[in-house]
């Protein structure tokens, strides 16, 4: 009987015996003798992601990774019995919900006092990143004690023949290249030592290739068998085993989408993968890997099957030179590479021809868009031309006030429906890239006065104050395109009278920085109208929208021209902003930076430089008689009335068309030709540059008259051979000042 004093004593050593086994940082476990668990600690549960219910009992064995290593185990079990000890002994072991590790034991044998078994000790460190370096120092020294050299001389050529030629689906090999195709199958086959084919997804090769005796043998017999590779009945005649057996492969992960693992009929296993572009499954790679088969049965059938006496296959399978296993998962991680890459480029070449497609696609529609443009504008402008031509001659040969309202009322349709063309017309050349800013000096003070002027007899008719504010700072000379500033302020001018009743417009010009030749200005209009609500601000920007249907029916207008002013803007660096609240009016406003002078000597310098020119141009043109080359028989009797006005003592000739231009003018002789471009038999351009070729030494002056209001109608002009061009509709003031920079006015 133990003395209680010893008993404590006891009691006390196991209780620090278990709190170091439960506590301590490496994994303990405790087997019985036969090998079943009898207690492990709290970082091996940890480590090994059980419970403890669910490793107490259990056979050490069931926890090792596969059977082989359950045979290790009971083997070196046995032994540790006899020995007492174990040191490093090595597993791979199953975690749960977990990847498995490589672990290493070290343990004794724990004996009672009679010397009998009682239990083992041991602990175990995770071996696996170690094991993983290992690995992967053996796999570089096995590469680099290989015949790197030998092994490229092998795998260059194609060893399948070159049956590239024959194919039917080339979307692998035109879109990667049948080189770089060579290189990655060389680089794979280099590490396993057999064969690797990569197909379309018709079954065509991209290209094939091998590095092995065992492969080349097995196809060039079967090759023999076939006894015909010179075309595709060759490849589906099912003779041809090496090719059929391969492409069953390759064919099972197309149809698929999946890898594919499994034996061929030369003996070896086959890893075949897809190659996705995108989603769709556009080939596959397939590749032999393992070693050639060791038992003679099978040997004997490939014999049979081959044609190939037993004895050679034995010899050719002796001398196969055998990889390490870690190779062939690098192999088939890069097989697994390579496909992947393969697709990607694939996809790309497929996106860049949709995309090159897609270009043709938009520049044939953008081309197409622009000569619809253009032809719309011709015979919208042509006719308008007229009434505008017209109105203005009959208005200034009427005094009557009945009959002068009515031309008025006339000429105002007119002006409107001008300005709805010109809206829909510089919104296409917009969105069309066709619209580009002419910079030059502006007195924006002049311009203010011209604007003020304009919209003053609205405002007095509907009783509304108007003013046009300037702030002093204001420089003499701002560098900016006129023409698209003055259409920005008028627009913005003309909503803001369209869509206030009563109360006040007011325009302003604020200086906000001035620096040496660079200033940056607040223009802004402002009105007491209708206003806008918050959800229609973002609305009137958008094309062809007004705030809501009924102010179309009401106001009128295209709706784009707030998105034409944004747009010009947008090309000046800068953005219509606004302020607005319903029945309180708007504030539209933009911010711009300019260019400035101060120095009227510069502008006055460049006015009396270009007067000059005009003055040293008219007197090389002694002009007395002129041709009129016009396929619209009101526009043929509009110009002639604009040149008898002011031009009494010309010759006016006639042409209803190209060919009658050309004609008149090898009879007539004429000393000026005012060229319509878009006209019947021949167009205006090949009529001046037949009219240019007509005798030797002359140089007709050739003005063109176009409805062509987009950019690059000046340049097509003067490549042409015309020497300026007139746009229509046009007034009698554009009229004069094209024509008059040529003639010199003639009074009666």
């Amino acid at each position: 009987m133990i003395p209680k004093q010893r008993f404590l004593e006891l009691m006390t050593e196991k209780e620090k015996y278990e709190t170091f086994f439960r506590k301590a940082p490496l994994p303990f476990q405790s087997l019985d003798e036969e090998g079943r668990f009898l207690d492990v600690n709290e970082i091996w549960l940890e480590i090994m992601g059980y419970k403890r219910e669910e490793v107490i009992g259990q056979w050490f064995g069931d926890f090792l990774y596969d059977e082989k290593q359950r045979k290790e185990f009971a083997k070196n079990f046995t032994f540790f019995k006899k020995k007492g000890f174990i040191y490093n002994v090595q597993f791979k072991m199953k975690r749960k919900d977990a990847p498995p590790i490589f672990v290493s034991f070290d343990g004794k044998i724990a004996y009672d006092d009679n010397g009998n078994f009682k239990q083992t000790y041991c602990i175990f460190r995770d071996i696996t990143q170690e094991k993983k370096l290992q690995e992967e120092l053996e796999q570089i020294k096995w590469l680099l004690t290989r015949n790197t050299e030998d092994l490229y001389k092998r795998s260059d050529s194609s060893a399948y023949g070159d049956l590239t030629e024959l194919n039917t689906d080339r979307t692998i090999l035109d879109s990667v290249g049948k080189e770089t195709l060579q290189k990655i199958a060389g680089e794979t086959i280099d590490l396993l030592e057999s064969s690797i084919a990569i197909y379309e997804k018709n079954g065509d090769y991209a290209t094939g290739l091998f590095s092995s005796a065992w492969c080349r043998l097995l196809d060039s017999q079967s090759r023999m068998l076939c006894g015909d590779v010179s075309n595709r009945e060759a490849l589906n005649s099912g003779k041809w085993i090496c090719h059929e057996s391969c492409w069953a492969h390759a064919r099972k992960a197309i149809k698929t989408g999946k890898v594919v693992d499994s034996p061929c009929a030369g003996g070896l296993k086959i890893y075949a993968v897809p190659v996705f572009a995108g989603k769709e499954v556009v080939g596959a790679l397939s590749a032999g890997y393992t070693n050639p088969p060791e038992d003679t049965q099978t040997l004997q059938r490939l014999s049979e099957v081959f044609h190939i006496p037993v004895e050679i296959l034995i010899e050719k399978k002796e001398t196969y030179q055998k990889r390490p296993p870690y190779i062939i998962e690098l192999a088939k991680k890069k097989i697994r590479t390579s496909a992947e890459l393969i697709g990607k480029i694939v996809q790309l070449k497929i996106t860049e021809k949709k995309l090159i497609q897609s270009e043709l696609s938009a520049k044939s529609a953008n081309k197409a868009k622009s000569q619809f443009l253009a032809n719309m504008s011709h015979e919208i402008r042509t006719p308008l031309n007229g009434i505008v031509g017209f109105t203005d001659l009959l208005r200034s040969s009427i005094s009557n006030g009945q009959y002068r309202e009515y031309i008025d009322n006339i000429k105002s349709s007119a002006d409107v429906l001008l300005e709805l063309i010109n809206d829909i017309l510089d919104f296409s050349k917009i969105e069309a890239g066709k619209l580009e800013l002419d910079y030059t000096y502006v007195d924006f003070r002049k311009e203010a006065g011209s604007l003020k002027k304009a919209f003053s007899l609205e405002a007095k008719n509907k009783g509304i104050d108007f003013a046009v504010e300037i702030d002093d700072r204001l420089p003499l000379y701002i560098k900016t395109d006129p023409i698209r500033v003055r259409q920005i302020a008028i627009n913005l001018l003309s909503n803001a009278f369209k869509f206030t009743e009563s109360g006040f417009v007011k325009a302003k010009i604020k200086v906000l920085e001035l620096k040496e030749r660079a200033v940056k200005l607040k223009i802004s209009v402002e009105d007491s109208g209708i206003g806008i609500s918050e959800q229609d601000r973002q609305k009137i920007f958008n094309d062809f929208t007004q705030a809501d249907g009924s102010t179309t029916r009401k106001y009128g207008g295209t709706g784009l021209g707030l998105t034409i002013c944004n747009q010009l803007l947008e090309k000046m660096g800068t953005q219509l902003e606004l302020k607005s609240s319903p029945g309180k009016g708007s504030l539209f406003f933009f911010t711009v930076n300019c260019e400035y002078t101060n120095n009227p000597t510069e502008i006055e310098q460049n006015d009396r430089k270009q007067r000059k020119e005009a003055e040293e141009l008219r007197s090389l043109y002694p002009i007395k008689d002129v041709l009129v080359a016009e396929d619209d028989p009101i526009n043929r009797k509009l110009i002639a009335r604009f040149l008898q006005k002011h031009y009494p003592t010309l010759t006016i000739y006639n042409a209803k068309d190209g060919q009658e231009a050309v004609d008149e003018y090898k009879k007539s002789s004429p000393d000026l030709v005012l060229m319509d471009l878009q006209m019947p038999e021949l167009n205006g351009y090949e009529a001046a540059g037949m009219i240019r070729s007509t005798k030797n030494g002359e140089k007709p002056l050739i003005i063109a008259l176009t409805a062509e209001a987009v950019s690059g109608t000046r340049e097509k002009c003067l490549a042409n051979g015309m020497d300026d061009y007139i746009v229509k509709p046009f007034k009698r003031e554009d009229f004069n000042q094209v024509i008059g920079k040529f003639v010199r006015k003639m009074r009666n």
